[in-house]
């Protein structure tokens, strides 16, 4: 199954139509403090890449392969 990818740039004049793939993201986030939250995702676990990226032939997009993901946030209030 394909899916056309929309209008075309980069002076191509035709649309690009890429294959269809899923990929399998995790995440988690841990409550370390009272005031302290971290979150961690990992996203495209197989790092699978999607074949046909290379060529020119409308909008295409390069995919990002395996990524990674992670923040803190610290709350603060005021205390009376």
């Amino acid at each position: 199954m394909k899916t056309n990818m929309g209008s075309t740039k980069n002076g191509a004049r035709v649309p690009h139509v890429r294959n269809r793939f899923t990929s399998m993201d995790i995440g988690m986030n841990s409550q370390i403090l009272p005031d302290m939250l971290i979150n961690f995702a990992l996203i495209n676990i197989t790092d699978r890449k999607n074949e046909g990226t290379n060529t020119i032939d409308g909008n295409w997009q390069a995919d990002e392969g395996r990524r990674y993901r992670d923040n803190v946030r610290i709350y603060f209030s005021q205390r009376p």
